[in-house]
């Protein structure tokens, strides 16, 4: 009976899934991360450019709040952006 139990070990151990590798998961999450960092800055320096753009197009006041909302959204973006990564590591 020991020698049967020995061969079902072996087979069960031959059909059973490669080990995984954390290190190929940490370097995927750190991909990711990296991407989403990007696409956070990306996102942040099209806004800003946005806000240049439509300032310098406005006069006074107008110039002064188009300036001023977009900067608001600006740090309203980048600080939901730090507040994932924070949540994402810890």
């Amino acid at each position: 009976m020991d020698e049967k139990d020995e061969q079902i070990t072996r087979l069960l151990q031959q059909m059973a899934p490669a080990a995984r590798d954390p290190l190929f998961r940490v370097q995927v999450l750190e991909r990711r991360e990296r991407q989403n960092y990007r696409n956070r800055v990306l996102g942040i320096v099209l806004s800003v450019s946005a806000v240049l753009i439509a300032s310098a197009v406005t006069d006074g006041l107008a110039r002064q709040t188009v300036l001023g909302v977009g900067l608001a959204a600006a740090v309203i973006v980048y600080a939901a952006a730090m507040r994932n990564m924070l949540r994402r590591l810890f």
